[in-house]
């Protein structure tokens, strides 16, 4: 019924009967135009949208669309009109798949009759009606996709309503136009829109000479660019301040001689006549004074040449705090006597304070000696009081409000001793009881009121005294009284609970949200459910209820409230997560950049995985390093579960790293890369000093000075050098001796800012040659100098240890030791085969010399003694010396004596010769007397000895 209601209002507007839709046509004609409740299947691509102010229903709208040559539909929305030039016919027709109510869509004329009806109206109305070849050309020429039928730098493109077939329309290439001969040619100076490129059909351009029509061309509407507007976060305004400034800038920024406008407008502002005052509506800046409590919502809007864009931004000023009143303790009975072994109660429910939270605090200040009795429930605003004994009580109260504020008061409780009475004999007697409510506009009911226990019923809050009057047979009387507490039961604010947090996964169109786990000691009577967060805005049905229903999900993370409600307004809440992922077949996919080749020194190596791609859901890094890399190296900060790993403490070598992507499904990829360190280029010109320091007595400035004192120790650079720079590189303790080490280069810097790095080996001669004299130069102890990379030869026979800084010599190989003391360097200058020679040789030759000065020494002793005996016998008797017989007749003479013993034995007797045989005169033998010489000295002493020999034997 509408669709023919606005068919005949179209009709009625456009007139005519016969002809286009803008001239009029048949009611079953136009339906065919017009559609209801439908957007263009192209949405926002299907052309160029044009939205025409001061049109206030959809018929002015197809009727602006008609007087528009260049419009092909009229899209009415939301009281808003819309002409469009379409891109293509299929994508201005209407889109059955999607609803949009209260829109119209008027096809009003086709692409081609478009570009016709634009080369006729700028055509003169005197040349001949039928079409010129250009506009003949323009028409739909069909074509066959796959097969080269159309024309020069045009191409066969089909329409979304012959997918399935493979016949299409030939249009232009990208970047060609149609001229007005209609062939294709390239655009030199014109940029095509979006929405141009995609149109099969251009508007014509006519010859120089081509008259125009009578009545004036319509001129195209400029495309408006938005601009990116923003007016700064939005404010808060605590009390007293109320004024602010608000700046608003637009991107892109205007060209050189362009200038924006700005203009603000007020949208939502406190009640009332005040509202405060305004500077700057026009200018980028606004100024707002004089501010009231409450919500100001203030919109910016900026133009420039075909340029507009705005903003909105919230200033919330907060009103005046409230003057917060201390509270009021109250205690009923302020006096209460009791007897010994009842129940008392005092109530301090009438305290009063400023707000809903206070907190209550009974203590005992004085009790009777010898009473240590404990208050139970001391925190609660009614105290109970049973088992005290007897004796005055004095009870403080204590209440304390939301802003700590406190206030106290006391009550005095008095326990008369309970009497005891002695036992005596009594005759049973009727007594009779009446009770009555000492308030006399009581609206309370009692029950028995001649009965032992009276009952009570319609109670209401307060505090009751009742009246109870015993009476005996005999008339004697008693009274008592008891009073009664009636408060209203404590509310609990209800307990939100909702299933804990779950996944699920697409294409399941509808969550349920169950918030049935909440509860309230009262009852809840309100649920309300609301989206805190999300990729987008879900759709939620029964939101007011304790299941809630949310569709139109898409992947990502959800955050929703459910907010619980009993009846005096007490609330709570509790947030769910609902995470959605998509179902994907595919595996994740590993993807790893880093630098092929680092040269050091490198802080910290960087591999990024962060590349690495997963369909849904979340990913799980993992890094390791394989077997064959060096073994220095740490992955730090817990970058070996993150996407970017973070490794420092690298050296030299070869490093494979692998990463290992798994998405939540288990699903997982990997990626290895390899990264060649090398080695410092520098590193053998590098120079460390050990300093008797500790590294926290070494200071930034102490680094400085030293940078500066061993530019001044080392000599001055070569010719062509400008300057010397120490450069330091490294500050850190030596973990074995404690002491303080320090590495630096020296650079030598050109005019040109160029430099060269001295060597490392020269820089440690001539520091060690400035610092042998002193070596607190520097500020510090030196105790030693030296390259971080040994490059001491060890004469050719050994190698140096890095650590040490000592030389290993090969075998049979030895350091010379001297050198090695005096020149304080380490060597391999010996062999140990010449050191074992030489030392044998050496030790043969000592002991040759050591004998010769011992012979010498004893031949000048013996001398020496000789001629001190010859000169001590010079003064005594000469003795008388007979010539030894000839050595030859000794042995003559020893001969014949064996042979005689030899005849003696082989006798049958023996013969004994006595000693007064032999002459007394032999016993002295006596020398030649002449001149003694050594030579003549020994060969005595050999006939001295001979002879004693042969007397022995003679003996015997």
């Amino acid at each position: 019924m509408l669709l023919h209601c606005i068919i005949i209002i179209v009709g009625l507007v456009l007139g005519a009967t016969e002809g286009d839709i803008c001239k009029g046509t048949t009611t079953s004609a136009l339906e065919s135009h017009v559609s209801s409740n439908y957007p263009p299947k192209g949405g926002a691509e299907a052309g160029n949208f044009t939205q025409i102010n001061g049109v206030e229903n959809f018929s002015e709208c197809v009727k602006a669309c008609c007087d528009d040559p260049t419009c092909n539909a009229a899209f009415f929305s939301k009281s808003k009109c819309l002409n469009i030039e379409c891109v293509t016919d299929d994508g201005c027709s209407p889109d059955h798949d999607k609803t949009l109510p209260k829109a119209i869509l008027v096809n009003v004329r086709t692409v081609a009759e478009t570009a016709a009806l634009h080369t006729s109206h700028n055509v003169s109305t005197d040349e001949p009606t039928t079409a010129p070849p250009s506009v003949q050309h323009l028409k739909n020429v069909t074509c066959e996709f796959g097969l080269q039928e159309c024309g020069e730098n045009e191409e066969c493109k089909m329409g979304e309503e012959e997918n399935r077939r493979a016949n299409g329309i030939c249009v232009c290439q990208e970047n060609y136009s149609r001229d007005s001969s209609g062939k294709c040619v390239q655009l030199d100076t014109v940029t095509l829109t979006s929405a141009e490129k995609k149109s099969s059909v251009v508007p014509i351009q006519l010859p120089a000479h081509t008259t125009t029509a009578k009545s004036p061309p319509t001129t195209p509407k400029p495309k408006i660019v938005p601009l990116t507007v923003s007016a700064g976060d939005s404010k808060i305004l605590e009390y007293p301040e109320d004024s602010t400034k608000l700046s608003a800038y637009a991107i892109p920024e205007p060209q050189p001689g362009e200038t924006y406008t700005y203009q603000w407008s007020l949208v939502q502002a406190p009640d009332g006549d005040e509202k405060g005052q305004t500077s700057g509506m026009d200018s980028p800046t606004l100024i707002l004074t004089k501010l009231v409590p409450g919500v100001y919502v203030l919109t910016v809007d900026v133009k420039g040449d075909n340029k507009q864009g705005s903003a909105t931004v919230n200033v919330t000023v907060m009103p005046e705090p409230k003057a917060h009143t201390p509270p009021v303790a109250v205690i009923k009975p302020s006096v209460l006597n009791i007897k010994e072994g009842t129940t008392g109660i005092l109530d301090g429910a009438d305290s009063t304070v400023d707000g809903e939270t206070k907190s209550y605090l009974w203590e005992i200040v004085s009790a009777p000696i010898n009473d240590d009795y404990k208050l139970v429930n001391s925190k609660a605003s009614i105290l109970r009081l049973t088992g005290l004994s007897h004796g005055t009580y004095s009870i403080r109260l204590t209440v304390t409000d939301a802003a700590g504020l406190k206030n106290s008061t006391m009550a005095a409780v008095n326990v008369e001793e309970e009497v005891d009475y002695p036992p005596q004999r009594m005759q049973a007697m009727t007594l009779f009881y009446e009770w009555k409510a000492t308030d006399t506009d009581s609206t309370t009911d009692l029950e028995g009121v001649h009965e032992p226990f009276l009952r009570l019923k319609h109670l209401t809050e307060g505090v009751y005294t009742f009246e109870l009057l015993v009476t005996d047979t005999k008339g004697q009387t008693s009274k008592d009284e008891v009073r009664v507490f009636v408060q209203t039961s404590l509310n609990k604010p209800p307990v939100a609970m909702v299933e804990h947090n779950f996944t699920t996964a697409k294409p399941q169109d509808v969550v349920l949200l169950d918030g049935s786990p909440s509860s309230d000691d009262q009852g809840i009577v309100q649920y309300k459910w609301t989206q805190l967060s999300g990729p987008n805005q879900a759709k939620m049905d029964n939101s007011d209820r304790v299941k809630a229903s949310v569709e139109n999900l898409i992947e990502g993370d959800y955050v929703f409230k459910l907010t619980v409600s009993d009846a005096e307004n007490l609330h709570d809440s509790a947030t769910v997560t609902v995470q959605v992922k998509s179902l994907s077949s595919e595996k994740p996919v590993a993807a790893v950049k880093a630098p092929r080749t680092v040269v050091l020194p490198v802080d910290i190596l960087r591999v990024d995985g962060s590349a690495s791609t997963v369909n849904s859901g979340k990913v799980a890094y993992k890094w390791s390093k394989s077997d064959d890399s060096p073994g220095a190296g740490s992955m730090v900060n817990g970058t070996d579960t993150a996407a970017v790993l973070l490794v420092t403490d690298i050296i030299s070598g070869v490093y494979i790293f692998t990463l290992q992507v798994t998405d939540e499904e288990g699903r997982h990829d990997s990626s290895s890369v390899t990264i060649d360190v090398q080695p410092d280029p520098q590193s053998l010109n590098l120079v460390e000093i050990s300093l008797d320091a500790s590294i926290e007595s070494f200071t930034e400035k102490h680094k400085k000075d030293m940078m500066t004192q061993l530019v001044l120790l080392l000599p001055p650079p070569s010719i062509g050098t400008a300057e010397t720079k120490v450069e330091i590189t490294g500050v850190y303790p030596d973990y074995h001796s404690g002491k303080l080490t320090v590495l630096f280069l020296v650079k030598d810097y050109t005019s040109h800012n160029q430099y060269s790095v001295r060597n490392g080996t020269v820089v440690e001669d001539q520091l060690k040659q400035k610092l042998q004299k002193d070596n607190e130069l520097l500020g510090f102890t030196v105790s030693q100098i030296d390259t971080v990379v040994c490059q001491n030869d060890c004469s050719g026979h050994g190698y140096c240890d890095q650590f040490s800084k000592e030389c290993v010599c090969e075998p049979f190989w030895m350091p010379n030791y001297a050198r090695a003391t005096w020149q304080g360097e380490s060597n391999c200058d010996w062999s140990i085969l010449y050191v074992v020679v030489i030392t044998i040789a050496s030790l043969i030759a000592l002991m040759a010399i050591i004998w010769m000065c011992v012979c010498c020494t004893r031949r000048f002793t013996f001398q020496y003694n000789y001629n001190n005996r010859c000169k001590r016998s010079r003064g005594r008797r000469k003795h008388t010396y007979k010539l030894l017989q000839d050595i030859e007749q000794m042995e003559n003479e020893e001969k014949l004596a064996k042979k005689k013993r030899n005849n003696i034995t082989a006798g049958s007797g023996s013969i004994f010769l006595s000693e007064t045989d032999m002459s007394s005169e032999e016993d002295t033998l006596f020398a030649n007397g002449g001149k003694l010489n050594s030579n003549n000295f020994n060969s005595s002493a050999d006939n001295f000895v001979k002879a004693n020999n042969l007397k022995n034997k003679l003996r015997a």
